[in-house]
């Protein structure tokens, strides 16, 4: 699975990097990343790491940073959220926590729910389908 994963940075960068490569032969000295360049960049950091984007793409660490930043909505640190649902035949109770690449984090506890209510529970806190 580490391979595979490795393969798509691979596959990811080499596309990325190429249009940089491109840019940078082609720029006027001290002329200014181009928009589509930077949401490249940015959509590489959001999915392997803000720090291995800037150092494959020789970008300034912190700059790439305030862009990947920029681009996500403004959280609240320690939110709570409470979802009413209603009650299910079953009483197990449990704690379910979840981290998608990009850092976000969501924790739920749950009594009485089946594993299809769960799924789509999760899916809909995490902004996609189940």
């Amino acid at each position: 699975m580490q391979a595979e994963r490795l393969d798509t940075w691979r596959r990811d960068l080499d596309g990325v990097r190429r249009r940089f490569d491109g840019w940078r032969r082609r720029r006027a000295r001290g002329a200014r990343i181009p928009a589509v360049l930077w949401r490249a960049a940015v959509a590489m950091a959001r999915t392997h790491g803000v720090s291995k984007t800037s150092l494959a793409l020789h970008l300034d660490y912190y700059a790439l940073q305030r862009r990947l930043a920029e681009g996500e909505p403004r959280r609240r640190a320690g939110g709570f959220v409470e979802v009413s649902l209603p009650p299910s035949a079953g009483g197990a109770r449990c704690q379910v926590e979840i981290a998608d690449p990009g850092g976000r984090q969501v924790r739920v506890e749950l009594a009485g729910l089946s594993a299809a209510e769960l799924a789509t529970l999760v899916g809909t806190v995490m902004g996609g389908a189940p």
